[in-house]
């Protein structure tokens, strides 16, 4: 069930151009791992630790998934939740509030975006 913050975020992403028309939510994920590390850094974890982290999923991913198969979506939909999960502990753990989304939201929207091929905003390269 959306919450009216995830309404706001949605229609903010949607207007912008952001869809899931390719569904190659790859590059969506990648877009996410982008955020995933400056959320890192900002809690001080160190550049090798994250390269190290991601070199080990990496290859632990090699041998047990295939994005290919038929269950891809299954354990795409599998891992999201995670991210979910984590997400949701990470927000109470700091405390977080809607207001710190709010303040972003608006921050994001003052910026100037711009969707790929696969529907993932970017912000313009200058």
């Amino acid at each position: 069930m959306r919450s009216e913050i995830d309404d706001l975020i949605f229609n903010w992403w949607s207007s912008e151009g952001g869809n899931f028309h390719s569904c190659n939510f790859g590059e969506h994920s990648k877009r996410l791992l982008r955020e995933v590390v400056e959320l890192c850094m900002a809690c001080g974890i160190s550049v090798n630790a994250i390269k190290e982290t991601v070199q080990q999923e990496g290859i632990r991913h090699d041998r047990e998934m295939n994005p290919k198969s038929s269950e891809a979506l299954r354990k795409q939909r599998l891992e999201l939740s995670d991210v979910y999960i984590l997400l949701a502990i990470m927000r109470v753990g700091l405390a977080h509030e809607n207001g710190d989304i709010l303040q972003k939201l608006k921050v994001n929207l003052g910026r100037e975006w711009e969707a790929d091929e696969d529907g993932v905003l970017w912000r313009p390269k200058s």
